[in-house]
């Protein structure tokens, strides 16, 4: 359970290892003095705002900056330009505040919170997220991954490895009764045989003695 879990989070990580590269493509543009600062960041914005991934391709990323100011979020553009220190999820926890936090201290790392289910607003479910900044422009991107979509792979698994038990054992059972059928037929016919044999001896002692 907890590989499904590890391997989602690394798949995570390799995610936003690509959104970190189109920032530092766009970031390359500028220092090379082929298009200002501000053209790069909002041709990176677009660029990220469009990605999309997963089963229903509705996984996102978002992106905000340190103090904390959401700079992106594809399904709360309302939320866009906004200092976001105080915003809260249902269990009251400060979500871009954490979000801040993390990339200043560590520059990296996951953050568990509640969220609305991509762009399902009426549907807020645990999330675990992570979160990388990127220091040439000082934004920290992020994505994340909803746990409930893990424990339903999880359970999907579980219940396929115990229908192939159910089937291992089930054959092992077929097979111990084989076997232990043909133990009982051999012992029967090994019986028979010894009981033949002895016929045979004592009719052969009887004969001989009859001729002498």
């Amino acid at each position: 359970n907890t590989g499904i879990l590890e391997r989602k989070k690394e798949t995570t990580i390799q995610l936003i290892d690509v959104a970190i590269g189109i920032l530092s493509y766009f970031e390359d543009q500028t220092s090379r003095g082929m298009i200002s600062q501000e053209e790069a960041k909002a041709r990176a914005v677009s660029e990220i705002r469009s990605l999309r991934y997963g089963k229903d391709n509705k996984e996102y990323f978002w992106i905000n900056d340190l103090e904390p100011v959401i700079i992106m979020h594809p399904y709360r553009p309302e939320l866009e330009g906004q200092k976001a220190a105080n915003l809260v999820d249902v269990n009251e926890r400060e979500v871009f505040q954490n979000v801040a936090a993390i990339a200043s201290k560590e520059r990296t790392g996951f953050l568990n919170y509640k969220w609305q289910w991509n762009d399902d607003r009426n549907n807020v479910v645990p999330k675990l997220s992570y979160v990388r900044v990127f220091p040439q422009w000082q934004w920290v991107i992020g994505t994340g991954l909803y746990l409930d979509d893990v424990k339903k792979e999880i359970s999907a698994l579980s219940a396929k490895l115990s229908g192939f038990a159910f089937l291992a054992l089930l054959l092992v059972t077929i097979i111990s009764c084989y076997i232990a059928r043909q133990s009982i037929v051999s012992d029967r016919r090994r019986k028979k045989a010894e009981t033949s044999l002895q016929d045979h001896h004592n009719q052969l002692e009887q004969t001989i003695q009859q001729r002498t």
